[in-house]
């Protein structure tokens, strides 16, 4: 990667999800790029001072899994297909205003990493740029054979 781009990090989460979006970011800044992530407004905090640009991205990832039926998936886990869903309809409900908020936030970037919920969009949204897309898989998101 020529030194000097601009890179979209794109994801929406909780701390397990953004955390390893921002080392990663800092590493770009740290090799001369200047990353950009789209997250949920909360962690504007956690970039400040890194050389990260932050763009906060609409909604409030506490509120979602504070719901009830988010929150006992959570705590008596062991669903994952349950939870798969339940994600996939967040998503869903939130695609329109996430695809354009990523979309302008990826304008003018040399590329896309995207993860978690922001997996799906980040990736149509490289497409629609014309631009590489990587996904960034933190977990596994299948079962392994342990």
């Amino acid at each position: 990667m020529p030194a000097g781009m601009r890179v979209t990090l794109i994801t929406f989460g909780t701390h397990g999800d953004v955390r390893p979006m921002v080392a990663l970011a800092e590493g770009l800044a740290r090799a001369g790029h200047t990353p950009v992530l789209v997250a949920d407004p909360e962690f504007a905090p956690l970039v400040a001072g890194r050389g990260i640009e932050f763009a906060p991205l609409a909604g409030d990832i506490r509120a979602t899994t504070a719901r009830a039926d988010m929150e006992a998936l959570f705590t008596r886990g062991h669903n994952p297909a349950e939870l798969s869903r339940m994600m996939a309809r967040l998503a869903i409900e939130h695609s329109e205003s996430w695809a354009s908020q990523f979309l302008a936030a990826a304008r003018g970037s040399a590329g896309v990493i995207a993860s978690g919920l922001g997996f799906f969009i980040g990736l149509s949204i490289a497409q629609k740029l014309g631009i590489p897309a990587i996904a960034a898989g933190l977990q596994p998101v299948s079962p392994t054979s342990r």
